[in-house]
Order: structure tokens, then C-alpha cells, then sequence
């Protein structure tokens, strides 16, 4: 893991206004991630976990602050630039695993090296290769309605990592699973994170994900409560 920092969340804030009434989902908070962690960002429902998810993948933007990542702050992106940002260096696991019903497994995992205009032969390779990483080559013509929960987030995971990108962006990926396949799940995605250099950041507020973690960013009522090793 490096020491140097790569993404810096600066005083960042968000509201979001609802009929009659404003809800502060982040509240002036700041940190620093380091390329290579893999950090659990913990804490209760409505807590801000998944809005800071929103915003560190370029999917929303704060209403005060910076999100700096590699120097760039994404926050003042144009659309279209933040549209490149979340192609090229951000892949997505969402609790709801957001698999294309019509796809196969092969197909929803080549889908994200298709949008970066990868090769049809390095597709292969690069779609091949990581789903033997998961166990899940055998299955590379099934449809996800013919996997299992667990497979299906386990797709999902390979989804994201396939064009190999920067940093994973976890959204309580184990939230539908059993106690199994969620600790499956985990142990896939440390080791993808140990042996591929990929940046975790997972929302959680289940203990055994926040177990996992090397570092917890705990938030509670959108404020940044403690930051751990």
C-alpha cells in the first residue's frame, strides 16, 4: 500500500432538498485514502455512507468542498469528464448486483471493456482470466436469473475489476447475501485488493465486512465520527 494519498476528501458537504424539508446527507467531513487500502466506510442507515459512495465515483457532486483524486478534483468535472472518470478508473458493486438480465455472465462482464473500446482478443483474455479468478469460468454462458445470489454479486465484483480500474466503489455489496456467500465475497475481494493493488472502499454497516477492513471510516449522521487503522 502507498503512503502517498491519492484520493483527499476536503470539507466536503451535501444536501439534498426534499418537499419542505433539507437534509444534510455529509457534513463538513474530511480524509485521505491511500492507493492499495481497502476501507470499510461504517455506520447506521442514513448515515452517509452511500452518498459519499455517490460521490467519490463521480455519480453526484458535493455542495461545498473537494474531492481530490490524483490530483484532480471532480467535484467541478464538466459531466462528460466525470462520464470518462467513472469509465476509465471506477468500477461499481451495488447491493442490488445490477447485472443485464439479458446478457450472460461473459457478456455482462466483457460490457464494461466493450465501453473502453478494448480489443475483441484482449476482451477475452481480460473477461477469461477474471472470472477464473472467482471460480466462475464454468459459468461464463449462464444467465444471472441461473446463478445464486452469492454468483451473482461475484459477477458483479469481476464487472468491476475487468478493465482494470483504479478503485472499487462497494455499495453494502453483502446486504442480499447469507452469512456464506457474504464472507465468500469478502475474502474474493481482499484478495483481489492484495494481489492487484485495487483500492476498496465499502459501505457497510454489517460487523463481519467491517472486520474485514484495514482501516474504518466511521460516519453517523453524516459527520465524520473516527477514522481507525
Amino acid at each position: 500500500m502507498s503512503e502517498i494519498p491519492t484520493i483527499k476528501v476536503e470539507n466536503v458537504t451535501k444536501t439534498f432538498h426534499l418537499t419542505g424539508e433539507t437534509i444534510t446527507a455529509l457534513k463538513d467531513i474530511s480524509f485521505a485514502i491511500c492507493a492499495g487500502e481497502f476501507i470499510v466506510a461504517a455506520g447506521p442507515s442514513g448515515s452517509g455512507k452511500s452518498t459519499l459512495l455517490h460521490l467519490l465515483g463521480a455519480l453526484d457532486v458535493p455542495d461545498k468542498g473537494k474531492i481530490m483524486v490524483n490530483g484532480r478534483d471532480i467535484a467541478v468535472m464538466s459531466e462528460s469528464l466525470r462520464a470518462n472518470f467513472r469509465r476509465y478508473e471506477i468500477g461499481f458493486v451495488f447491493q442490488t448486483f445490477s447485472l443485464i438480465p439479458v446478457l450472460t455472465v461473459y457478456e455482462n462482464v466483457e460490457y464494461a471493456l466493450l465501453l473502453k473500446g478494448v480489443p475483441k482478443g484482449q476482451r477475452k483474455r481480460m473477461v477469461m482470466e477474471t472470472l477464473t479468478t472467482v471460480g466462475l469460468e464454468r459459468y461464463a454462458t449462464r444467465y444471472p436469473r441461473q446463478l445464486s445470489g452469492g454468483q451473482q454479486q461475484r459477477v458483479a465484483v469481476c464487472r468491476a475489476i475487468a478493465g482494470q480500474c483504479t478503485y472499487i466503489l462497494a455499495d453494502e455489496p453483502t446486504a442480499n447475501l447469507d452469512a456464506k456467500n457474504a464472507m465468500g465475497l469478502m475474502e474474493i475481494m481482499r484478495q483481489l485488493n492484495i494481489e492487484r493493488k485495487v483500492t476498496f472502499i465499502i459501505s457497510s454497516h454489517d460487523p463481519r465486512v467491517i472486520s474485514k477492513a484495514e482501516r474504518v471510516i466511521y460516519l453517523e449522521d453524516g459527520a465524520l465520527r473516527d477514522s481507525t487503522i
